[in-house]
C-alpha cells in the first residue's frame, strides 16, 4: 500500500484540493504499476506570492521506492 504524506494543504480551497485528490490517485496507479515496491509519496506545497488575484505555489513531491528516491519541484 502507497502512502500519501502532504504539507501545507490547508492554504488551498475546495475545489484545489478535489482537484489534487483525483490527479493524485490516477498518478498514484500510474506510478505503482512502473515502479518496484512503491512505498510514499510526499506532497509540500506553500503560497509564494500573496500580491495580486492569482495564487502562486510552489510544490515539491518526493517518491520512496525500492530503497530509492526521486524529488521534484515546480
Amino acid at each position: 500500500m502507497v502512502s500519501i504524506e502532504t504539507t501545507g494543504f490547508e492554504i488551498l480551497s475546495g475545489d484545489e484540493k478535489n482537484s489534487f485528490d483525483r490527479l493524485s490517485t490516477d498518478y498514484v496507479e500510474k506510478l505503482s504499476s512502473r515502479l518496484k515496491n512503491l512505498s510514499s509519496i510526499i506532497f509540500h506545497i506553500k503560497d509564494y506570492s500573496k500580491e495580486g488575484k492569482r495564487n502562486k505555489y510552489s510544490i515539491h513531491g518526493k517518491i520512496i521506492f525500492s530503497g530509492k528516491t526521486i524529488e521534484a519541484s515546480s
